[in-house]
């Protein structure tokens, strides 16, 4: 086992190109190509998911600094205690959290889907596979109002300051 990378003898990085790799042999077999598989610098975007959820569960200290106030009642006192962040702020981390995590689940029933062989030629199939797919649409439609405001900080753990945000918008 290699340390360096934990209990895993590949990076990170390494296991995102594996990743899109198999989705890429997926979606061939399939038939159904996927526009963003088709991109080479897929594994990147799954790879800055990835580094985005640690910096909430290792904090820096920029994602440090977005959470200090989360408990805070007038905003000038840092307070601990547990409490979940209702802030309006921090809605677009929730809508990231939850749209990767639909993301991951989608992909992985898909992969399920593929392995046992699911017969898609059958209405049953056809009809689920048509409610299934809608899900990337309709979590689009939910989640693209809150993204308006920006993330707090960035993948690399930097935080976004007012102009950075501005130009997101």
């Amino acid at each position: 086992m290699n340390r360096k990378y934990g209990d895993s003898p590949w990076s990170v990085a390494e296991l995102c190109k594996m990743y899109t790799r198999q989705l890429k042999g997926a979606s061939k077999k399939s038939g159904r190509t996927s526009a963003d598989l088709e991109d080479e610098t897929y594994w990147e975007v799954l790879y800055s998911q990835y580094m985005w959820l640690c910096k909430l569960k290792h904090p820096t200290i920029p994602s440090a600094l977005h959470d200090a106030f989360s408990v805070s009642l007038t905003g000038a006192e840092y307070i601990i205690m547990a409490a979940p962040d209702t802030r309006t702020e921090d809605l677009p981390s929730k809508a990231f959290i939850l749209t990767v995590t639909t993301l991951r689940i989608k992909e992985a029933i898909d992969s399920l889907a593929l392995a046992i062989e699911l017969d898609y030629e059958s209405p049953n199939v056809i009809s689920w596979k048509k409610r299934f797919d809608s899900i990337v649409t309709n979590l689009d439609k939910a989640v693209d109002p809150i993204m308006k405001m920006p993330l707090p900080f960035d993948y690399k753990g930097h935080i976004l300051t007012k102009m950075t945000r501005q130009r997101q918008v």
